[in-house]
Formats: C-alpha cells, sequence, structure tokens
C-alpha cells in the first residue's frame, strides 16, 4: 500500500473579509496596555478613526489595532460602532 504524501497545509492569509473594522466615536478615547483603567496609555484614537479588532469584547474592553502605526493595546468597546458602508 503507497503512502500519501501531502503538502503541509498551510493557514490562509488574513483577507479583508476576515477583519473586524470599528469607528471611534469619541472625541478622544485612551489605548491602553490592558483591559482596565489601571493599565498604563499606550496612545489615544480619535472620532471618526479606524480600528481593527483583533480580540473579542469582554467586560466592556475589547483589543484593537491601530492600522498605520502598529499599535495594539484595549480600549472601551462602548466607544466604537460598526463601520458604515
Amino acid at each position: 500500500m503507497a503512502a500519501l504524501l501531502a503538502d503541509p497545509v498551510m493557514a490562509p492569509a488574513e483577507t479583508a473579509t476576515d477583519m473586524i473594522l470599528r469607528e471611534v466615536t469619541a472625541s478622544r478615547v485612551n489605548v491602553r496596555s490592558g483591559p482596565s483603567t489601571a493599565n498604563p496609555v499606550m496612545g489615544q484614537v480619535v472620532r471618526t478613526e479606524i480600528v481593527r479588532v483583533i480580540a473579542p469584547e469582554q467586560n466592556g474592553w475589547v483589543k484593537i489595532s491601530v492600522e498605520g502605526d502598529g499599535v495594539e493595546g484595549y480600549m472601551a468597546a462602548r466607544f466604537l460602532a460598526d463601520v458604515s458602508h
């Protein structure tokens, strides 16, 4: 019986349809190193800025990535809205 050799399975590249994008709704929101106001502020995002959600909401916080500057951190989910198309 011959053994079947398969190419290694590669994970598909992330596509635009896989990305969850949200729009910032407050004038200025802190991006923190962890999901709490006790964590240090790493940066800020402003109203109408688009961020990518990289981890689902937990306890009112969501992990985001700020496109263009590479910052990843946590912000309060209540300051995000679905992106209008």
